[in-house]
Parts: structure tokens; C-alpha cells; sequence
């Protein structure tokens, strides 16, 4: 994997949990949208990066959702 998959990586999640560590400071609560984010986010660059073949890498997509 490239260093552009990585930092594409590391500014969802940071972008993701600051949304996140925000609503929980005003509200004191996280909607579920933040961690369907993450996990999409997530879902998308095991099915371009797994390391496995084609099948496989699916297999863990289809686990994952």
C-alpha cells in the first residue's frame, strides 16, 4: 500500500472522531452515523488494499457488512 492510501486513512478517521469528540463535548452523545462512517470507510479500502486475492478480500467485505 502507498503512503497516499495511508494519509487518505488517517484524515477520514481524524476527520471522522473530531466530528465525533465535538458532538460528545456539546451533546454528551455520539449519533451511530459516525461508526457507520468509519466502518464504510473501513469496508472500501479492504476491498481495494486487502492484500488477498479478489475472493477473499470480498469474503471480508461481505463479513464486515
Amino acid at each position: 500500500m502507498d503512503i497516499h492510501a495511508d494519509m487518505i486513512k488517517v484524515l477520514i478517521v481524524t476527520a471522522i472522531m473530531t466530528s465525533a469528540c465535538v458532538s460528545d463535548w456539546r451533546r454528551r452523545e455520539v449519533s451511530e452515523m459516525h461508526w457507520a462512517l468509519i466502518g464504510g470507510a473501513g469496508m472500501v479500502f479492504v476491498a481495494l488494499y486487502g492484500g488477498c486475492d479478489l475472493w477473499a478480500r470480498s469474503m471480508v467485505v461481505l463479513g464486515m457488512a
